[in-house]
């Protein structure tokens, strides 16, 4: 039985609108794609790329562009984020090198399959026992020597720091135009409503999962992104 309930919480209409609506981290998504293109530039030409809640497909659409001869395999429990992936793809005919998963990381067929995983800006959507079963799949995906790059929320909530760190991601979030009412309540829905890990915390569920020295190589604000080796 599938307990990924957070993940699945995309409508059509919040799918659809969804690259607008995180219109303001476009930086921050553009120098961290930038560093992953860096990374995957190691390994095979031909290589072939696991997604983990792939989302609207952007980082596909992002490594399509850079290695022309990458295939993906990209999977999502939102068959609504998944149909606009499907679109966006399609519009520039990078279909015939995808395949599109509705559903999880144990969906997927080909253990030991893959070069390199990605799952952004996923993780703190999802319980502990989840986030495990995420990771810990994902590993079994992986080809020796295969990449995985995450990035999420990290912070220590209990830090002092906290307070400090989530008035500059409020100041960001006001940039895109959002209510100061939903601005304010930033702070009390990060600790009730996500599932946000401190950085050790996430580094040793990457060790205790199987992954060699995961090294954090991007932080901006409240993001943080990893890559280790299987």
């Amino acid at each position: 039985m599938h307990s990924h309930s957070k993940l699945d919480s995309f409508g059509k209409d919040r799918a659809k609108s969804y690259d607008q609506s995180n219109n303001h981290i476009v930086p921050i998504y553009e120098n961290l794609h930038y560093l992953i293109k860096i990374l995957l530039s190691e390994v095979a030409p031909n290589s072939k790329i696991l997604c983990i809640g792939v989302g609207t497909g952007s980082e596909i659409i992002e490594l399509a562009e850079a290695f022309p001869k990458f295939t993906f395999v990209a999977v999502d429990p939102s068959e609504s984020m998944l149909e606009v992936c499907r679109e966006k793809l399609k519009k520039l005919n990078l279909l015939d090198r995808c395949e599109l998963i509705h559903g999880y990381v144990e969906d997927v067929q080909e253990l030991e399959g893959f070069d390199g995983a990605l799952c952004l800006l996923v993780l703190h959507h999802t319980t502990l026992e989840d986030r495990t079963k995420i990771i810990t799949g994902i590993f079994k995906c992986l080809k020796t020597t295969g990449y995985f790059i995450c990035a999420e929320i990290s912070f220590d909530l209990t830090s002092s720091a906290f307070g400090d760190i989530i008035e500059k991601w409020q100041s960001m979030i006001r940039r895109s135009g959002s209510q100061e009412g939903k601005i304010q309540n930033l702070p009390r829905m990060m600790k009730e409503h996500l599932f946000i890990q401190a950085p050790s915390e996430v580094e040793l569920i990457l060790v205790s999962s199987g992954f060699l020295n995961p090294i954090q190589f991007f932080q901006a604000l409240l993001i943080r992104a990893w890559y280790a080796r299987k």
